[in-house]
């Protein structure tokens, strides 16, 4: 072979993270010309990754064919035969991560397709913590447009990549050609470009819901809403979807983060929750809630067979109330329960402990009893389920789903995962969402004669509960699921609040992940934001302007720091290409590059503007490999960065002194002072821990928030010495201050330190969502 020397895209993605948009389709083409050679000759790569495609003066050339010619000679030549799933975890196709055994040129298309994203975006289309979270993902999970992550790249280029990228093989290019042809043809558009896109799979599969809150009617229910009337569990729209509602909080009530703390009753009309520390009881045929009695401290609701009663646990005891009568009855020791179910025979089976095992009682007689059924570590302490015949039963941890027998002494494993959520539900499904960034949840039927799933893997839902792990579905036996989605509604409000602690000013501004931080100018009259449009916010008038009315697509401006004369604005700019410091004049709109000479390719983080106009003070991550952050200064005549002064530790929020004397800052949480611009020994000013310093406009005080989320003042004198701290502001409007990218909390005060800026955000809404009918469309018998 002749040797090539150059390097692999891996070792230049590693260097410069995204390629430029003509270099990557370029490379993607060289790669297609290749692997249409091949595959012409009938040979399959099957492990197209940047590791695999060197670039040789510039020119991609693919190595390593040992995977194929390994499949090809394991095969006998019958390379397309085999149903061996081999490749890399973030570059495989559908087909190989399902191990399917009609592996085509396609899959080679659908794998390059996942590097150009890469040299792209900066990342694969599906990424995950674990491989079995990057297959799960590759097989469920649509890729997100090119677009969303690199707005340069065209239509065509992204067209392209979301067909190559079908999960149905046949749904792609036919050939590598095809798809190195639409990468350079300006007219191609796929033609489900724009389409929702349902999640498909290899063997078949159907997807029911598109999206949890695009189906069908959406119904909220709240104080001063509607209910859903006569809606029933197995109602459909007049196209024969599903129904789907959202159940939100009433008045007073706090409903808990888990999938645990809820239950829905057998007939699918009510739903138990957990709010506050008792239960309440939510009907689909009011607004209301009915509050539960005598269930204070309960946890993990279930319902008894006829839905007059709820077990519970409570105590370190497992109880049932009757919903009528409100009566109490204690019937067991269950000092660390996981849940509980109730079968039609009376009987209530549940786990007491940890290690417990299995127990079963008599809902009426209240005799305790430990099961002989030997449960496997995976599920000690796992909450149990009852099939309709109260025979079988499931029992679900964090890590896996098992399926038992009454009457056994053993356990059949269905499912393991490293985190997982798995509930049943009747007749006899699983329904389980693997942990993590996808939230998809999928069905899947037991076949309890061979103890396994069976049939397709159906997805059912996707944003399902919530990061740690608990579970988010409760199953009716009627077809109603109870699901908790992940609502995340990024508003966001900019509120003036005075020193008593009284609101005067509350305006919604936007995300706050898109401005971040923020900066209020030096006649305390307008703040300015960071983000992709550059907003100006007048508080005098109340509005909101753009200081550019065209910026670069795809730029983003952060750490927007006013001039001593309020008459500019420095930015930090990103784009694909890197950082730079803009400058920008308020009043025309000019904006001015400053070259940027901070060492390593660094880009620091602004934090303020001297007062003399000269400096930027700037915080850069430090160049060690033990991290940190350190304080600069960036002179603006000359363009040079120097190291301001050196500190153990992480160095942030450095804020000027308005008379240019000192600079305030907090390291490792604390907050200090120390002179400017001349050398001198920090001194303390938070006794205990501290972050975020700002300076009132006479340089006569300094706030900082301390560990409590209050305002702390501290009196700072003509000769720099500090006085004693004192709090200002104890209020929870200061608790639920906005903290932006860095973990600092933002907030800024009037000049005359009498009213503080700040952020608030309303991030979740802890609601439920009802979905009908949905096994109608898995072809299961309506139970």
């Amino acid at each position: 072979m002749p040797y090539i020397q150059g390097e692999t895209i891996r070792e230049k993605l590693n260097r410069e993270t995204q390629f430029g948009v003509d270099e990557a389709v370029r490379i993607a083409r060289e790669v297609a010309d290749a692997l249409d050679y091949a595959h012409r000759h009938g040979v399959i790569h099957r492990d197209i990754k940047p590791e695999n495609i060197l670039l040789h003066d510039g020119r991609a050339m693919v190595m390593d064919f040992g995977i194929a010619l390994a499949v090809s000679a394991a095969a006998g030549g019958r390379m397309t035969e085999t149903g061996l799933s081999l490749g890399t975890p973030h570059y495989m196709s559908p087909e190989q991560a399902t191990a399917e055994k009609a592996i085509s040129g396609r899959s080679d298309v659908y794998s390059l397709a996942t590097v150009l994203y890469e040299m792209l975006a900066g990342n694969p289309p599906h990424t995950g913590a674990s491989a079995q979270q990057i297959i799960m993902k590759i097989i469920a999970e649509p890729a997100e447009p090119v677009t969303k992550y690199r707005k340069s790249v065209p239509v065509n280029v992204a067209a392209a990549l979301e067909k190559a990228l079908e999960k149905l093989a046949a749904d792609r290019f036919d050939t590598a050609r095809g798809f190195a042809d639409a990468l350079t043809n300006h007219t191609y558009a796929n033609p489900s470009s724009g389409a929702a896109g349902v999640a498909s799979f290899a063997r078949s599969s159907r997807a029911l819901v598109r999206s949890p809150f695009g189906v069908g009617a959406i119904v909220v229910i709240a104080a001063g809403a509607f209910a859903i009337g006569r809606l029933t569990a197995h109602e459909t729209t007049a196209d024969g979807r599903p129904i789907t509602a959202t159940l939100v909080p009433g008045p007073n009530e706090t409903w808990g983060t888990s999938g645990r703390d809820f239950s829905a009753s057998p007939e699918g009309r009510r739903v138990a929750v957990v709010s506050g520390d008792s239960l309440i009881v939510r009907s689909l045929d009011s607004l209301g809630s009915q509050s539960v009695r005598n269930t204070r401290g309960a946890q993990y609701p279930f319902w008894s067979p006829d839905g007059q009663s709820i077990g519970f646990f409570a105590d370190r005891q497992l109880k049932t109330v009757n919903l009528g009568s409100g009566a109490v009855q204690v019937l067991c020791p269950a000092p660390q329960s996981s849940g509980g179910t109730w079968g039609v025979d009376g009987s209530i089976l549940y786990t007491p402990s940890r290690r417990a095992g299995l127990h079963r009682t008599s809902a009426s007689t209240g005799t305790c009893e430990k099961l002989g059924i030997v449960l496997p570590e995976q599920v000690l302490g796992g909450r149990p389920y009852y099939f309709p015949d109260a025979k079988h039963f499931v029992i679900t941890t964090d890590y896996a789903a098992y399926l038992g027998e009454i009457g056994t002494d053993s356990v059949s494993l269905l499912v393991r995962l490293p985190r997982l959520e798995a509930v049943f539900a009747a007749p006899d499904y699983l329904l389980y969402t693997p942990v993590g960034s996808s939230r998809l949840t999928f069905a899947q039927r037991i076949d309890v004669r061979s103890r396994r799933l069976v049939g397709d893997l159906v997805k059912v839902l996707e944003n399902v509960g919530n990061p740690s792990g608990m579970t988010s579905i409760s199953a009716a036996r009627s077809g109603v699921l109870f699901a908790r989605i992940e609502d995340r509604r990024d508003e966001s409000f900019l509120n003036t609040v005075a020193l008593d602690g009284e609101l005067r000013e509350s305006t919604r501004v936007n995300k706050p992940r898109s401005f971040g931080p923020y900066r209020l100018s030096h006649d305390g009259r307008r703040i300015a934001f960071g983000g992709f449009s550059i907003p100006v916010r007048d508080l005098t008038r109340g509005v909101n302007s753009t200081l550019v009315n065209s910026v670069p697509s795809g730029t983003l401006f952060q750490y927007p720091q006013w001039s001593p004369t309020d008459t500019a604005i420095a930015y930090m700019s990103r784009d694909s290409v890197g950082g730079r410091i803009t400058v920008i004049n308020v009043a025309t709109g000019v904006v001015r590059t400053l070259p940027s000479e901070f060492p390593d390719g660094r880009v620091p983080r602004l934090e303020d503007w001297s007062g003399d106009g000269r400096y930027l003070l700037c915080v850069l991550a430090a160049g060690s490999s033990t991290g940190g952050a350190e304080a600069w200064v960036y002179e603006l005549s000359t363009g040079k960065p120097k190291r301001l002064f050196e500190l153990e530790g992480t160095t942030y929020s450095l804020r000027l002194a308005p008379n240019g004397r000192s600079i305030a800052f907090e390291s490792d949480g604390v907050v200090y002072l120390r002179p400017f611009p001349v050398d001198g020994v920090p001194v303390r000013v938070s006794p205990g821990r501290g972050r975020s310093p700002r300076w009132r406009a006479d340089a006569r005080e300094l706030f900082y928030i301390d560990d409590n989320g209050a305002i702390v003042a501290v009196p700072i004198r003509d000769d720099a010495t500090v006085g004693s701290p004192f709090r200002i502001m104890v209020g929870a409007s200061v608790v639920r201050a906005a903290t932006n990218d860095l973990g600092r909390v933002d907030f800024e005060p009037s000049p005359d330190g009498k009213r503080f800026h700040m952020t608030y955000s309303v991030i979740q809404v802890r609601s439920l969502t009802l979905l009908t009918n949905w096994w109608k469309h898995a072809g299961v018998t309506r139970p």
